[in-house]
């Protein structure tokens, strides 16, 4: 699906001023400066109340805020988003229980204020519903700082991933955005940008393309952001490109082993990555291997090279290649051709490596691609494709639902409740051995889980957060209800954010409240008969060592 977005229209404030007022306005200004000194600019706002204060509304139904006389603030001029944790927002954040753009913008503190003492406030915008092309929003931050910028959704429709890209005239910038924390319910949906160097920066004017994946297929929204004279840049300035770089052609490719590489700087870099069928935008960004009852398989190579000029396959010795092609799968097709960095093949004659560079040359952007090629070797002929995900920056864990989603789709056509903690990546929290629970009949016995409450045999430490609920592929969803349990069989209904359509036969649940952030014990039943049995899940949080 292709997405074009209209010129921005500014609305009714922004005006063209008569030259006579504005250079008589200049004049007044000048003498006030040399009046009062230092001249440090004041800005007064409704919105600055207090860091609970919240603009909301759909789009275009927002009131004006009212201004009020304020001591005399300076303009925010540090990296306020530096400050930005869940902890500091936390108190800004409102619930939005539909499709929606939040901006966290920092509030103007008196000079003498401490750096803790930052405040901050919540833009929300609800996105227009309804058949057309992907809906925009205009945030209007009112001259501040916009240090977060996420995503709200209906609870029944979580989305399992989020990415974020900067529309320039030349194409898409894939934004390097981290979420805030990993949980669903506090900033696992809340974005700031951060540097290559790990450190952050506040959002920047421009235009903005959001895709989101949800429901097993990829949804595209839009948001724009005005600088501080409220005009949105058509065209914002692309990030320097890597220097000098190195032609694939050139590149060292001894000693690679079978499968997919990159090069960068004249070395060759291996990636994991299984060939298989070619995917869609979709299948690719999920990278699901599902029914297999064992550790998943990742159709898709991840690597964070910006300096990439080759995408490549090494395929067996004595391989015949009979064609072979490069695609695009994200953020948009590719506008130029490929060119092989090896000669063309020669059919009849072995060439078991597959190089190509990026259309007119330099590094290729960040994106998922698809090389697929059709070969034969002495196991007889092939045709499959190998994806890659050149990402925009260093590689971090993957976001908890969609972890959860590649994890337990080992279960998926099953039937229980899948729990455990996916697989990290080196530096992540401990994780927990993933299972499929079945539901066990009324009073069953297992073991203490907090004081007279117990679980069906089942404590998963290391808090996962998201629990997974396996049905037959064919099954329609069904209704799943959660209690978080207590002492002496007394219990509280728990509101959850469920994730379904993604992968056939799995559903997706998490605690939709933040008191579920804590240890506790939870009887999920899934189903509309309360006398069916229901499996208890005890989710601990492992004390740090």
């Amino acid at each position: 699906m292709s997405v074009e977005f209209e010129p921005v229209k500014l609305g009714p404030r922004h005006r063209r001023f008569d030259p006579v007022i504005l250079g008589a306005l200049l004049v007044v200004v000048a003498v006030g400066a040399a009046v009062l000194k230092p001249w440090d600019r004041g800005t007064g706002s409704g919105s600055g109340a207090g860091p609970g204060v919240v603009e909301s509304g759909p789009s275009g139904s927002r009131a004006e805020p009212t201004v009020t006389l304020a001591p005399v603030l300076p303009r925010i001029q540090a990296v306020t988003a530096a400050l930005a944790s869940v902890d500091n927002v936390r108190a800004a954040l409102r619930r939005h229980d539909a499709w929606g753009i939040r901006a966290i913008v920092a509030e103007p503190s008196p000079s003498a204020a401490p750096v803790t003492d930052q405040r901050f406030a919540e833009i929300w915008d609800e996105l227009p519903s309804g058949p057309g092309e992907a809906p925009t929003v205009d945030v209007e931050p009112n001259d501040r700082t916009v240090v977060a910028v996420g995503l709200t959704f209906p609870a029944a429709h979580t989305p399992l991933d989020v990415r974020i890209w900067l529309i320039h005239s030349s194409g898409l910038e894939w934004i390097d955005a981290k979420a805030l924390d990993a949980s669903p319910v506090g900033g696992a949906f809340l974005y700031r940008i951060t540097n290559p160097d790990g450190s952050v920066r506040n959002w920047r004017a421009g235009r903005y393309r959001v895709d989101v994946l949800v429901d097993g297929a990829i949804r595209r929204f839009g948001f724009t952001l005005p600088n501080r004279f409220e005009i949105v840049p058509t065209d914002p300035a692309l990030p320097p490109l890597p220097a000098d770089p190195v032609d694939p052609a050139i590149s060292d490719v001894s000693g690679l082993p079978i499968g997919p590489f990159v090069t960068a700087r004249g070395a060759s870099i291996p990636l994991a990555g299984m060939p298989g069928p070619a995917l869609s935008e979709a299948e690719a960004w999920l990278d699901v291997d599902p029914g297999t009852r064992r550790a998943p398989r990742s159709w898709v190579a991840t690597t964070f090279q910006p300096a990439a000029t080759g995408l490549g396959v090494m395929l067996p010795p004595g391989s015949v290649v009979r064609a072979s092609s490069i695609r695009r799968l994200a953020p948009e097709p590719l506008t130029g051709e490929p060119q092989l960095a090896v000669d063309v093949f020669d059919p009849g004659h072995p060439n078991w490596l597959v190089l190509y560079r990026a259309p007119g040359g330099g590094p290729w952007s960040a994106g998922t691609y698809g090389l697929s090629i059709a070969w034969t070797d002495s196991a007889g002929a092939h045709d499959l494709t190998w994806h890659f995900e050149l990402r925009p920056g260093p590689l971090l864990e993957t976001p908890p639902i969609l972890a959860a989603a590649r994890a337990f789709a080992r279960y998926a056509g099953g039937s229980g409740v899948v729990v455990g903690t996916a697989e990290p990546l080196e530096g992540g929290p401990r994780s927990v051995a993933i299972r499929l629970l079945h539901p066990q009949p009324a009073g069953a016995a297992g073991f203490p889980a907090r004081d007279l409450v117990r679980c069906d045999g089942i404590r998963v430490d290391g808090l996962a957060g998201v629990v997974g609920i396996a049905l037959p592929v064919d099954a329609s969803p069904s209704k799943v209800t959660a209690r978080v349990l207590y002492e002496f069989s007394r219990s509280e209904e728990q509101a959850i954010l469920t994730a379904s359509g993604d992968v056939p036969g799995l559903m997706l649940v998490a605690p939709a409240s933040d008191s579920a952030l804590t240890s506790t014990v939870y009887r999920l039943r899934i189903g509309d008969d309360p006398r069916l049995p229901g499996t208890t899940v005890c989710l601990w949080t492992t004390p740090a060592a």
